[in-house]
């Protein structure tokens, strides 16, 4: 019975061996192979419930013998596992993502003024307010926004000073900036204005020792400045950005 049990396991390991091992399958020659099926279909013969067996021969017990250790020597060899080239392209990939999003969460987050370049000039948010028209009190100016019906204007407000002692030079629409405002984290377009203090398209010159203010306009509809939850800026200079949270 334990002898019936042993070559029912190597006729296993040997059904096993020829259908596959892991990711690579022992390279065998064609001897070999042979030798392992027949020893397995011997082995199968041989205790065969429905065949008479018989006493083997000094001679042919010395072939038995020599089937069963090279069996066992080929049998006992496991190949090591090689990872393909697609895997470790993959885990590189993995890698290459993770070493990413740690450099993004690590690196400094820019100020508003850092993305514009503003070296000898300062910038401050100054609030925002919904209206449906502006400027509300339109006497002296030349130019007012209205909004469509059915909609609000979102009108952000920025203070720019200059400090340094000398006038200095204002180019927003020049240096090719780009701005969005997120309201309640939906992205709106920022409206192109005529007006004197538009930030996105001021070229203009900024005097010593003064503040100026200067506005983003979007439009947005009624229902979702009933009740703003956030406002946030997006600006964007060159390959430089960053997204302000305002109130």
């Amino acid at each position: 019975m334990r002898k019936t049990l042993i070559y029912s396991c190597v006729l296993c390991a040997a059904v096993a061996l020829l259908s596959g091992c892991g990711n690579e399958i022992p390279q065998m020659d064609e001897t070999t192979e042979k030798l392992i099926v027949e020893y397995a279909a011997a082995a199968v013969r041989d205790h065969d419930a429905n065949r008479i067996s018989r006493l083997l021969d000094k001679e042919e017990l010395e072939i038995r013998l020599a089937e069963e250790a090279r069996l066992q020597e080929i049998l006992s060899y496991v190949p090591e596992y090689t990872a393909s080239e697609e895997e470790q392209s993959s885990d590189s990939g993995d890698d290459s993502e993770k070493a990413k999003d740690k450099k993004e969460e690590e690196a400094p987050q820019l100020s508003l003024q850092e993305v514009m370049a503003l070296n000898n000039l300062s910038i401050e948010y100054a609030g925002y307010e919904v209206t449906s028209s502006y400027p509300q009190n339109a006497e002296g100016t030349y130019f007012t926004m209205d909004a469509l019906a059915g909609n609000e204007l979102v009108v952000v407000k920025f203070n720019v000073s200059n400090t340094s002692g000398n006038d200095q030079a204002l180019d927003v629409l020049g240096d090719g900036i780009r701005f969005k405002i997120n309201v309640n984290e939906e992205s709106k377009n920022i409206l192109t204005t005529m007006l004197l203090n538009d930030l996105a398209n001021y070229q203009g010159i900024i005097t010593s020792d003064s503040t100026q203010e200067f506005v983003l306009v979007c439009e947005v509809p009624e229902v979702q400045v009933q009740e703003i939850a956030s406002l946030s800026l997006y600006i964007k200079n060159g390959d430089k950005s960053t997204t302000i949270l305002l109130d």
